[in-house]
């Protein structure tokens, strides 16, 4: 779509938190450091990652991040109806069943 452009290097990478509020936004540095090292280092991540849920022994949890640090940021989710996660805290375990 944009021929003729060529390749750049990328300098850094900021966040841009855009707004209608106030003065309309922010923007901040989003990772110090060599943007082609983060960028290697998160190819690196993901192919682990990949290679966990590979495997069949590696669950899917139904609830995401549930460590309390997470707690503030999925204060509202969405999708957790989808996880039927009340349902199942609820329901007698197999192990109930007896």
């Amino acid at each position: 779509g944009f021929a003729g452009l060529g390749t750049t290097v990328v300098r850094g990478i900021r966040y841009s938190h855009a707004s209608g509020r106030h003065e309309g936004g922010e923007e901040q540095a989003a990772a110090s450091g060599d943007p082609a090292a983060l960028a290697e280092d998160a190819v690196e991540a993901l192919a682990k990652l990949v290679e966990r849920f590979d495997r069949a022994d590696t669950p899917y949890e139904a609830k995401r991040r549930p460590h309390t640090a997470f707690r503030s940021a999925y204060r509202f989710d969405p999708y957790e109806h989808l996880a039927r996660l009340k349902e199942w805290a609820t329901a007698p375990g197999e192990d109930d069943a007896g």
